[in-house]
């Protein structure tokens, strides 16, 4: 990863308070691997390519996606 995504530490938090340590650890070196491959940060582009790649990475970005959009304050634009 030549840049950190934004929402990078948020969702390292997402995980470590939702999965295993071990878990959350390997799931975060398949994101940056991810992130690698597709050549992007973008949540909505990775989600798309994790769908077609990694399909159980996708269902934890779009958990994540999820939470950060409930929880963005109103008139944001979330992650």
């Amino acid at each position: 990863m030549t840049r950190t995504p934004s929402w990078w530490e948020a969702f390292a938090a997402h995980l470590a308070t939702h999965r295993h340590a071990f878990y959350a650890a390997d799931a975060l070196t398949h994101t940056a691997r991810l992130i690698i491959d597709a050549g992007s940060t973008d949540l909505h582009t990775l989600l798309g390519e994790a769908r077609r790649t990694r399909p159980w990475l996708s269902r934890l970005l779009a958990d994540f996606h999820a939470q950060q959009l409930l929880t963005a304050p109103v008139g944001s634009e979330g992650v």
